[in-house]
């Protein structure tokens, strides 16, 4: 069991698809889990 605040944080990577640069967004808790994660063509300004 966890014990004090549930933290995470959130991962911006850089990938190329089809030669095309995307950036892939992973929301990430302390223990390295991945919570959710989703690919976009532009860099989002606001997630949250």
């Amino acid at each position: 069991m966890r014990s004090g605040p549930w933290r995470w944080h959130l991962d911006e990577v850089f990938v190329k698809i089809n030669g095309e640069t995307h950036y892939l967004w992973r929301a990430v808790d302390r223990e390295g889990e991945v919570l959710e994660s989703f690919v976009t063509k532009r860099p989002v300004r606001r997630l949250l």
